[in-house]
C-alpha cells in the first residue's frame, strides 16, 4: 500500500477502534437510545458504515477507468481542507445526502455494527492495497458537498466523519448515564 495512504488508513482505523471501544459493553438501552429528533449511537454508527460502503462502491467503479481520471489540483486540496475543518466544528452540520437513503439509519446491535464495519474496512483495505502510487492522487471519490477528491482524501474524510460524529455518541452516552443514575 502507498505509504501516505497507509498512514491515513491507520489513523482512520485508530479512530474507529476508539469509537467501538467507547460503545462496547454499553447497556443495549443506551446503545439504542434515540434522543428526540436525533439518532442513537447505533444509528450514528450505521450511518457511518453505510456512507463508507457506498463510497467504496463508487471508488471501485471509478477505478475501472483509472487511466482516464485526472489528478487532484490545488483547488481540490483547498476544498478538502475546508471540508476537513467543517467536520471539526460541532455546530456545523450537513443533512445526510439523499443517496444514503434518507430517514434514520437502522438500529443494529453492537455485535452487528462491529461485524459490518469490520467487513467494510477489510474491503476498503483490500481496495487500497491494489492502488498504485501514481493512482492515489487521481479523482476517484465524489463527496456530496465538495465534489471529486482522491483516495487519500477519501480515507481521510472517513476518519474526519468519525471524528465529527464521535462527540454526538459521547453526549448521548453521558446523558443516558445521568438519566439512569437519577432513576436508581
Amino acid at each position: 500500500m502507498n505509504r501516505k495512504l497507509a498512514a491515513v488508513f491507520n489513523r482512520a482505523e485508530a479512530t474507529r477502534s476508539k469509537m467501538l471501544e467507547c460503545v462496547k459493553g454499553l447497556p443495549e438501552e443506551t446503545f439504542l437510545f434515540q434522543p428526540p429528533g436525533k439518532w442513537s449511537p447505533s444509528q450514528i454508527l450505521s450511518h457511518i458504515i453505510h456512507a463508507e460502503s457506498l463510497s467504496l462502491q463508487y471508488m471501485k467503479k471509478k477505478s475501472l477507468g483509472m487511466n482516464n481520471l485526472q489528478a487532484t489540483t490545488l483547488s481540490d486540496n483547498l476544498k478538502f481542507l475546508v471540508l476537513k475543518m467543517s467536520q471539526r466544528i460541532p455546530f456545523l452540520t450537513f443533512k445526510a445526502p439523499d443517496v444514503l437513503g434518507g430517514g434514520a439509519p437502522p438500529q443494529l446491535s453492537f455485535d452487528e455494527v462491529k461485524r459490518r464495519w469490520d467487513e467494510e474496512r477489510v474491503k476498503l483495505e483490500d481496495f487500497l492495497y491494489v492502488m498504485e502510487d501514481d493512482e492515489v492522487k487521481k479523482k476517484i471519490y465524489k463527496h456530496p458537498v465538495v465534489g471529486m477528491l482522491n483516495v487519500i482524501q477519501a480515507v481521510s474524510f472517513f476518519n474526519e466523519h468519525c471524528i465529527h460524529h464521535f462527540p454526538q455518541i459521547k453526549r448521548i452516552i453521558q446523558s443516558q448515564s445521568r438519566a439512569l443514575k437519577s432513576v436508581s
